[in-house]
């Protein structure tokens, strides 16, 4: 068992759902009902990268203003991950890398508040409530 299998296992016991690695370097779950998230080991790089296709973005002066607020986002000094576009699939990506040797409880936290700021960000860009957002 690689050490991502077992960063996974950790994970599994430490958020008390059911995890597991597929092809000892991808993690696929659904948070909270609806929202997609990978964990993908990347080993020549020594990290773990964490990302969701947050939603859908329509064309149009609203898209260009999640847009602004995103990167507004991306300036915060305090902020988790990243916010982008991904033009494939016509989506509000998010993502943030870790170190591969992070401890499972750190990384739990982090996974947690990923969460919690792209649940945010899916619920302000579905309901078009841009003011939801400003915290995140």
């Amino acid at each position: 068992m690689n050490s991502f299998e077992l960063l996974i296992q950790d994970l599994s016991t430490l958020l008390g759902i059911p995890l597991h690695a597929e092809k000892g370097y991808l993690c696929r779950l659904i948070a909270q009902g609806s929202l997609k998230v990978h964990l993908e080991h990347e080993p020549d790089l020594h990290r773990i990268l964490i990302a969701s296709f947050v939603c859908e973005i329509p064309p149009g002066k609203f898209r260009e203003d999640i847009l602004k607020e995103a990167l507004k986002s991306n300036d915060s000094l305090d902020r988790l991950g990243t916010l982008a576009y991904s033009e494939k699939n016509n989506s509000l990506a998010y993502f943030l890398y870790l170190q591969e040797d992070t401890a499972p409880n750190s990384v739990s936290s982090i996974l947690l508040g990923f969460i919690d700021t792209a649940k945010a960000w899916k619920t302000a860009v579905e309901t078009g409530q841009m003011h939801l957002i400003a915290r995140h």
